[in-house]
């Protein structure tokens, strides 16, 4: 469960904020797994049942595809959760803050990564984070 701000450094959804998630939703598919498989693209695959997505938050864009990507298989009856940076000035934001069927989470604090090795960073990151709960629509197979 990974999030990259470059190709080569990853930055992993702290432990125990990965756990409590997973209890709640039973996660069954990750598009931005650590490690990547070399040649793998989470934007380019159809995702699982119950989708966790830390996606990469640099080059600037580059969170607005990764919700456009979830949006999509949230459409598909897919039930996402997305962790993100809490830009409510963005208009991704804007689109799931609109959608009835999403449910935002905004975080207290600021969240430490976990490095590759295990170990949590010793700083947090500059802007706080949210968690953005898109739920399959009415109909689907949720």
């Amino acid at each position: 469960m990974a999030n990259h701000f470059d190709p080569d450094v990853f930055w992993l959804t702290p432990a125990k904020m990965m756990r409590e998630l997973e209890s709640e939703f039973h996660f069954t598919y990750d598009p931005c797994p650590y490690p990547r498989q070399a040649g793998f693209d989470g934007l380019l695959v159809d995702w699982g049942e119950r989708t966790y997505c830390n996606p990469p938050y640099l080059p600037r864009g580059t969170i607005e595809k990764w919700v456009a990507k979830a949006q999509l298989e949230q459409k598909s009856g897919k039930l996402v959760v997305m962790l993100l940076p809490a830009y409510t000035d963005r208009e991704w934001f804007h689109r799931l803050n609109d959608d009835s069927h999403t449910e935002i989470r905004f975080l207290k604090g600021r969240a430490k990564f976990t490095t590759t090795d295990g170990r949590l960073q010793r700083t947090s990151a500059r802007f706080a984070w949210m968690i953005a709960v898109l739920r399959p629509r009415q109909g689907s197979r949720e």
